[in-house]
């Protein structure tokens, strides 16, 4: 059977691509290799970010949906929200610098049942005829110039799904976009092994908050993060590492010797998911053919959920305007480049932000948070402009650190060279 569009992979991306396709009449096939889309297996992003102009929308969630006034569309959730009101970057010897809306008292973020929502977007799919094949992992593709050829497999079995034209959603490590070519040109940085860890009993955590902590006396590279969950009791650590460093000893290490091991007496890990994920930067054309690569399997490591609902929206009416004859794909890339701050020339700031403990020590950490503790930041869960933030308040007055610390000005300045490389 031949499909007007294949969709390769069942995350937000793709789900909501088969929606909109379906929505337009489209004859769709979604591909996927999980068997349940809401087990959530593999550790991502459950926040629903409020930054203003964030990704070039103005996201909001009110009365059970999430919105997207600019794009122009909006997705039902039904689960359990919490509000996140602060973020706080904290340094070795405790300075923090706190990123929260003060005048207007509003969260950053809302934390979210994932599964739930792409069970639920699953559902709608097929009550809205797509056809969505489930335990079926694609891991080969061709353009044949009027038509795409999809191997798939499932439970041993090799098959192949034709379509016009396919979306390629199948995530940070995508197979797919390196099978058909959309790789090439992509500086690769590192491959990051991350570790979510939900741990109950932990003391002293406050409410609505999220605390990166940044400093080699916390036993890891990057910041080692922790933030709410949508359970009462349980809170999340989150462990970026590489096989030097596993996520599994930096978690234990946190626990068990880092600043805060008293908080941890009574605490006990009581679910953990992981992942490896790719970086290279973000796909300046991601198309090619009759193929188009969205969300995370194009990006610079991630779109986050919303970003991710955003493209398969986007990428749908790219195609309906590919069918009507019209350059859908070139005005797909315009919006991605233009609406995703990794595509942009300052994209590393992201590593500059995450990079600090490889690169500076400990006392040079708490330096430069001593300096940013005396700001008040706006509030922001934006991984692009936090780092953009926190180096226009350490960086107010360069000829102090200069004159005070010249070795740490050294450093500074070669900080747009600065990769996840050393972090992983």
């Amino acid at each position: 059977m031949s499909y007007d569009v294949a969709i390769i992979g069942a995350g937000p991306a793709g789900l909501m691509a088969a929606k909109r396709a379906a929505e337009k009449g489209l004859k769709t096939v979604v591909i996927e290799k999980r068997k349940d889309v809401g087990m959530i297996k593999r550790c991502c992003c459950m926040n629903f970010i409020l930054d203003e102009g964030y990704m070039g929308e103005n996201a909001e969630y009110k009365d059970n949906k999430m919105i997207f006034p600019k794009t122009g569309f909006e997705v039902g959730y039904r689960g359990e929200v919490k509000p996140v009101y602060t973020k706080i970057y904290r340094s070795p010897s405790g300075y923090e610098l706190v990123f929260k809306n003060r005048d207007t008292g509003k969260p950053i973020s809302y934390r979210f049942d994932k599964g739930l929502l792409l069970k639920d977007l699953w559902n709608e799919c097929a009550d809205k005829g797509v056809k969505m094949v489930g335990e079926t992992a694609a891991y080969n593709a061709e353009d044949l110039g009027s038509s795409v050829e999809i191997n798939v497999v499932s439970k041993g079995k090799h098959d192949k799904i034709s379509a016009k034209k396919a979306i390629i959603a199948d995530g940070v490590n995508s197979r797919i976009s390196a099978a058909v070519g959309l790789n090439e040109g992509r500086t690769y940085f590192a491959t990051g092994l991350a570790m979510i860890f939900e741990i109950e009993g932990a003391e002293n955590h406050p409410e609505a908050t999220w605390i990166g902590h940044f400093g080699r006396c916390y036993y890891s590279n990057a910041a080692v993060l922790m933030g709410i969950t949508l359970e009462e009791g349980i809170v999340e650590l989150v462990a970026l590492g590489g096989k030097n460093n596993m996520p599994t000893d930096i978690c234990n290490n946190f626990m068990t010797k880092g600043r805060l091991k008293d908080n941890f007496k009574k605490a006990k890990v009581v679910r953990a998911t992981g992942c490896a994920a790719k970086a290279f930067t973000g796909m300046k054309k991601p198309y090619k053919g009759n193929f188009i690569a969205i969300g995370d399997s194009a990006a610079y490591v991630e779109v986050e959920t919303q970003g991710a609902l955003m493209c398969g929206y986007k990428a749908v009416e790219a195609l309906v305007d590919e069918f009507e004859g019209k350059k859908g794909f070139e005005k797909y890339t315009k919006w991605w480049l233009d609406s995703f701050e990794f595509n942009g020339e300052d994209f590393l700031q992201v590593a500059q932000g995450y990079a600090l403990i490889p690169t500076y020590t400990d006392e040079e950490l708490d330096y430069l948070f001593s300096i940013g503790a005396k700001k008040e930041f706006p509030g922001t869960y934006s991984q692009y402009k936090t780092p953009k933030l926190m180096w226009e308040a350490f960086l107010e007055d360069p000829e102090k650190i200069k004159r005070e610390k010249p070795e740490l000005y050294a450093k500074i300045e070669k900080r747009t060279s600065i990769t996840l490389k050393g972090t992983f």
